[in-house]
């Protein structure tokens, strides 16, 4: 049986916890496989471990605005084929966040 968790910040955005850590707890939850999903970032890619206990998965979580209505949204994203174009997308959204 699969258990995962596909939506976890790490401290590379606003998580608690560094990649190792997260990995560590969640090996001891039982889990199978995670995605590290930090907000407009894939900066968290080079801190994944390739560890045979779990799938490590790396996503992104972009910060979305509807410019009509206000309505703000996240969306999820993975399997991102062009770290460099991702970034340069988000990399407005984040500054402005900050």
């Amino acid at each position: 049986m699969i258990r995962a968790d596909l939506h976890i910040h790490s401290t590379v955005s606003d998580g608690g916890d560094t990649v190792a850590e997260i990995v560590e707890k969640a090996v001891k939850r039982g889990l199978t496989a995670i995605a590290i999903t930090d907000h407009d970032t894939l900066a968290q890619r080079r801190l994944l471990p390739n560890d045979p206990r779990i799938q490590v998965l790396c996503g992104i979580e972009i910060s979305a605005i509807d410019p009509a209505t206000g309505v703000k949204a996240h969306v999820l994203g993975y399997c991102i084929r062009d770290d460099a174009l991702v970034e340069a997308f988000v990399k407005p959204l984040r500054e402005r966040r900050h």
